[in-house]
C-alpha cells in the first residue's frame, strides 16, 4: 500500500473556533459513481472478481467522489474533509482518501477494523495545495483486512472551508469586526438553562438559524470514542443530537440537562451561525458552568461482554450485558440510548430487549441508515447487578449492527 499522510483528525463538531467557513457538500452521481444506491460506496481491491459477491451491485461502485468547491484556495486558512460514514464491515482496514491525485490521507477507523459496528463523523484537515477550484476528486479505498469483504460508506461528503478574515473582510466588508459569544449560567440548578447568543453588531435578518453545542461527559452519540466531548453530529446534512437550533432572534434555546450524567468539571458552550448567504461562523467556547445536584444523581452505565461484532442476521441471536451497581429504590427514571445500522429485523416482532422486556429500537422499515433511540423505559425491568441485553433479527440481508459504544442505561436516582 502507498504511504499514507495522516493529518490532524478533528471531533465532529469542531469545525474552527472563531471562525469563518464556507461548507460544500459533494452530490452524487450514479453515472460518475457506476452504481445506483444514492450514496458513496467504496470496496476493497479484489472485490470485482469475488467468487461470492463480484456480480453483486454493490461490487460497482468505484469509490469516486466528485465534490465542487469554488473557492479561492489563497484565500484558507485551512481546509477539513468531513464524512457522514458508516464504518463499514467488521476488519475492514486502511480506509483512505486520494486528493486530485496529490496526496493521500487517511481515514479514521474507530474500531472497525477489530471488528467492531461503527458509524462515525470524521474531519481530516487537508493540506489546501492539494485542492483545487472547482471540482475536487476524492478517491476512496480501503484493504479487506481479517473480514470477508472490505466495504464503506459515505451517505455524505463536505469540504470546510475555513476562511482567513483578511481575505473575507476584503470580499464582504459587511463582516468586518463581526464578533458573537454565547452566554450561558454559571451553574445549573434546576435542570434547565437557557443558552443565547450575545450579538453586538449584526443584521439579525442576515441570520438564517444558529446551533448550539454542549461540552461535557455523556453517551458517545457520534461514535468518536469519547464520552467528554462536544456532542452532536449531522444527519443528512442537519445537527441532531445537539443542545439544540434557535431559527429567529434573540437566537437562544432552553437545554434541558434532567438525564445529562453528573459532571467531573466545568461545561462549556458554542455556536454555529449560519447567515442568509451560506456563510458560517464558530464563535469561541464559553466555558465555566457548572452542573449542580445536591440530592439526586445521574449515572451512565455501558455494557460489557457485548459480541465483536454485535451484529445479529439470519437468526443469530446476540447478547450482551450492563452491570448496575445501584440500589434500585433509589431509580427515578431511567433512559436508554443506543445507535444501530439498521438493515431490518426480518419477522422477528421483538428484535431487541433488556432482560426480556422488548424496546424499539429500529425503523421497522429496515432503512439501511443509522437509527438514534433515546428512550425512557421503566425501571422496574432494571436488576442491580447483570442486567441481560439481547439482539435478534432472521433476515437474510443485512440484520441490525449496535454500533459503538454500544447500549448505555442512564439512571436518575436519589443520592
Amino acid at each position: 500500500m502507498k504511504s499514507i499522510l495522516i493529518l490532524l483528525i478533528l471531533t465532529a463538531t469542531a469545525l474552527g473556533d472563531g471562525r469563518f467557513y464556507r461548507l460544500y457538500w459533494a452530490e452524487f452521481s450514479h453515472e460518475i459513481s457506476n452504481h445506483r444506491d444514492g450514496r458513496w460506496r467504496v470496496n476493497d481491491p479484489q472485490l470485482s472478481l469475488h467468487e461470492d459477491f463480484g456480480r453483486r451491485e454493490e461490487s460497482r461502485a468505484n469509490g469516486l467522489v466528485l465534490l465542487n468547491a469554488p473557492e479561492d484556495l489563497f484565500s484558507l486558512e485551512k481546509a477539513v474533509l468531513y464524512l457522514e460514514m458508516w464504518g463499514g464491515h467488521p476488519h475492514t482496514a486502511d480506509k483512505r482518501v486520494t486528493v486530485n491525485g496529490k496526496a493521500s490521507y487517511a481515514v479514521p477507523d474507530f474500531g472497525v477494523s477489530t471488528g467492531h459496528c461503527v458509524y462515525a463523523y470524521p474531519e481530516i484537515e487537508i493540506e489546501p495545495a492539494h485542492l483545487v477550484n472547482g471540482i475536487n476528486a476524492l478517491q476512496f479505498s480501503c484493504d479487506r483486512g481479517h473480514g470477508f469483504w472490505g466495504h464503506f460508506i459515505m451517505d455524505n461528503v463536505a469540504l470546510k472551508c475555513v476562511l482567513r478574515q483578511d481575505s473575507l473582510f476584503a470580499q464582504q466588508k459587511k463582516y468586518t469586526d463581526f464578533s458573537a459569544r454565547v452566554l450561558a449560567p454559571a451553574c445549573i440548578e434546576n435542570e434547565s438553562v437557557e443558552i443565547s447568543l450575545s450579538l453586538p453588531r449584526v443584521e439579525l435578518n442576515n441570520i438564517a438559524h444558529v446551533d448550539f453545542f454542549a461540552h461535557y461527559t455523556g453517551f458517545d452519540e457520534n461514535g468518536n470514542g469519547l464520552n467528554e466531548d462536544w456532542h452532536g453530529y449531522t444527519h443528512r446534512r442537519e445537527f441532531v443530537h445537539h443542545a439544540g437550533r434557535a431559527e429567529k432572534p434573540p437566537f437562544r434555546i432552553i437545554w434541558n440537562t434532567d438525564m445529562i450524567p453528573d459532571q467531573s468539571r466545568p461545561m462549556a458552550f458554542k455556536a454555529v451561525i449560519q447567515f442568509a448567504d451560506g456563510l458560517f461562523y464558530e464563535t469561541d467556547p464559553t466555558p465555566g458552568t457548572l452542573l449542580i445536584r445536591d440530592r439526586e444523581t445521574v449515572q451512565m452505565f455501558y455494557g460489557y461482554e457485548a459480541p465483536v461484532p454485535f451484529w445479529s442476521r439470519d437468526g443469530n441471536l446476540k447478547t450482551g450485558k450492563i452491570f448496575l451497581p445501584v440500589d434500585m429504590k433509589k431509580i427515578l427514571k431511567a433512559q436508554l440510548q443506543v445507535k444501530i445500522w439498521d438493515g431490518g429485523e426480518g419477522d422477528v416482532k421483538a428484535p431487541f430487549a433488556i432482560n426480556n422486556h422488548p424496546y424499539n429500537i429500529t425503523s421497522q422499515k429496515a432503512i439501511h441508515d443509522a437509527v438514534h433511540t433515546v428512550q425512557m423505559i421503566d425501571p422496574h425491568h432494571l436488576t442491580s447487578g447483570d442486567n441481560l441485553i439481547t439482539l435478534l433479527s432472521d433476515t437474510e440481508h443485512h440484520g441490525i449492527e449496535v454500533l459503538l459504544p454500544g447500549p448505555c442505561l442512564i439512571l436518575r436516582m436519589k443520592r
